[in-house]
């Protein structure tokens, strides 16, 4: 189960995902490709 959703792979998504990391966080970023496709990644 996440704690946080992060919208956007970009360079603040992926660095918010570090700090919610360090905070001890579970993040999930995802990061729309294309029209119809989500693609979803977990950190850490």
């Amino acid at each position: 189960m996440e704690n946080i959703v992060i919208v956007g792979a970009g360079p603040a998504g992926l660095s918010a995902a570090i700090y919610a990391a360090r905070a001890d966080l579970r993040p999930l970023v995802n990061a729309h490709v294309g029209c119809r496709h989500l693609r979803m990644w977990r950190c850490l």
